[in-house]
């Protein structure tokens, strides 16, 4: 995302499309949806804060050349990445492109922040005289309690420059000592002398990874989950636990929410199309019962589709 400031999003979709890496964003209740997005780049760094109203999942795709260290900002926020749930105070430290499950279980707030590969190498060798670079696994870190909350605190203070002093953000004096400030906190908290705690996770659970290659080789459907093991070679039991552990839910749920997702983002952007109707694109896309599938939509959305509004 480029510039810096803030912005609210009364729906998840344009919400998805601003987070970097994710791929998909699936509401897991019908509680209303509404996030708030912080974001800042600096020279050499770029942090985010988002806050949500209610549960979801999304699949994230790291881009490879970037290191990012992500960590729930509120001790009320159940963060799980890969079937993994952050306890309060920790931190994810990201494999090299891990691509990974993230869900929550109710309203969160979070923060990211991310720099190059060689940023971080570069600025390791300097400030502690160590090597650092992303894990080949994830790693989730719980530094002392002092250096996390320091960092969290300067990444509060850059946001909330984000958010009420933007043209701050351009002052070179400013950007560079908040640049600073921030790695030298990030760090601290990464280095082992820091750690009160390690746990080394594979986040990218391949049967998970290969779940949703499955789903992105069908761009006009959703396949069924029988169609799904096929594809993937392994048995509906095998792939039932890993859903059910990875995304909170069974397949046969996953995918019926992607498929009412799928017809809502079309329904968006049909609204100024002439001739296109919910109907239709409910029965195009697997609904055959059409209160069946304005019952279903409500149920997840929280409101009804197009011309049943």
């Amino acid at each position: 995302m480029a510039g810096s400031g803030s912005a609210i999003f009364p729906d998840a979709i344009d919400y998805c499309t601003r987070l970097p890496g994710s791929s998909d964003f699936l509401l897991i209740t019908p509680a209303p949806f509404q996030a708030r997005l912080a974001w800042i780049d600096l020279r050499r760094v770029q942090l985010m804060r988002a806050q949500e109203t209610a549960a979801r999942v999304r699949y994230v795709c790291l881009p490879a050349e970037r290191a990012f260290v992500t960590f729930p900002i509120h001790r009320d926020t159940t963060l799980i990445c890969g079937g993994f749930e952050l306890s309060p105070g920790d931190i994810v430290f990201h494999a090299h492109g891990e691509r990974f499950h993230e869900r929550t279980a109710g309203p969160a707030r979070w923060g990211s922040v991310s720099m190059r590969v060689e940023t971080l190498s570069l600025f390791a060798r300097t400030l502690t005289g160590n090597e650092l670079a992303p894990p080949p696994a994830g790693l989730i870190i719980r530094p002392k309690p002092a250096d996390r909350r320091r960092m969290l605190q300067i990444h509060a203070r850059a946001v909330r420059i984000a958010e009420t002093k933007i043209g701050l953000v351009g002052h070179p004096e400013v950007s560079r000592a908040l640049e600073e400030d921030l790695i030298w906190a990030l760090l601290t908290c990464l280095t082992a002398d820091s750690r009160q705690d390690v746990r080394v996770v594979e986040l990218r659970e391949p049967i998970m990874v290969q779940f949703e290659d499955v789903l992105a080789a069908f761009r006009d459907r959703i396949p069924g989950v029988t169609e799904i093991s096929d594809a993937i070679g392994t048995p509906q039991s095998v792939l039932q636990s890993c859903c059910l552990r990875v995304l909170g839910m069974n397949p046969a749920r996953y995918l019926h929410l992607r498929r009412l997702t799928m017809v809502q983002s079309l329904l968006v952007r049909a609204r100024l199309a002439v001739g296109v109707s919910a109907s239709d694109l409910s029965r195009q896309h697997g609904f055959a019962d059409i209160h069946h599938f304005v019952t279903e939509y409500r149920r997840a959305f929280g409101n009804f589709p197009g011309e049943f509004e």
